[in-house]
């Protein structure tokens, strides 16, 4: 055998080493169950299986959880949206026909809500209004000693003059101190149209406001003992209309 055809210890000891250095190093961000040694590589296939069978398992798990979510939600959920009842509240009344009414309890029954949520939506809404609304007490000092007094003589016109229907609607419109004023006005156009078509005597015109306010807190103008003197009210509205027109 030649020479050349032979090869001495430490040569395959270097071939060897040689190799061994040509192999790679599994890197620290590859787990070992994916990492091939013999071949120095990752196992992609290996890993890409891992994956998928990760990804449709945490699938699963998310739609269970929602399942669960869904059906804890709706647990405490009335069978029907009619069937939620409305809280007691003070000087609130519901109507059962109110189309917002109505509108929320379609709305909680779809968000899944239970019969408290259901009644603290309202509570929340009817809170909400009645902030917007004008202080009654505020509204009642801007019209003086005698406010009250001029409210109920409100009442008693409405009363005897105006429906159910236009009495309701002229409700909105008394809640302010400027509502009342407005209305007081509408009183004395009103008689002063009615004297016209009746051809009646003109009554004594009051001279001032304070006088007017004076002639109104009598009782009989808006009629405390259940008759009203026509005479009062006549100079009453008068006495507006004089100030009104200067």
């Amino acid at each position: 055998m030649s020479e050349s055809q032979t090869s001495s210890p430490e040569q395959a000891t270097e071939s060897v080493e040689t190799q061994e250095q040509s192999i790679a190093s599994r890197p620290d961000y590859v787990p070992e169950k994916f990492w091939d040694a013999d071949k120095g590589e990752a196992r992609l296939q290996t890993f890409s299986e891992s994956y998928t069978h990760l990804e449709q398992k945490l699938h699963s798990k998310m739609d269970d959880l929602r399942a669960e979510v869904k059906a804890e939600s709706l647990a405490n959920r009335p069978e029907n949206s009619s069937d939620y009842t409305l809280p007691e509240l003070e000087n609130v009344e519901f109507q059962d026909d109110d189309p917002l009414l109505s509108f929320w309890r379609e709305q909680a029954h779809g968000m899944g809500m239970d019969n408290d949520g259901f009644q603290e939506g309202i509570k929340s809404y009817v809170e909400a209004m009645q902030a917007m609304a004008p202080n009654v007490d505020q509204e009642l000092a801007k019209l003086g000693e005698d406010g009250q007094t001029r409210i109920n003589a409100i009442n008693a016109w409405a009363d005897a003059k105006l429906s159910e229907d236009t009495k309701n609607a002229l409700n909105s419109l008394a809640t302010t101190a400027e509502g009342i004023v407005a209305i007081e006005e509408m009183m004395a156009l009103s008689q002063v149209s009615s004297n016209s078509v009746d051809g009646g005597q003109s009554a004594p015109v009051a001279e001032s406001l304070e006088e007017l306010q004076a002639l109104m807190n009598d009782p009989k103008y808006w009629g405390a003992a259940g008759v009203r003197d026509q005479g009062l009210i006549d100079r009453v509205t008068k006495g507006f209309e004089r100030l009104q027109n200067g």
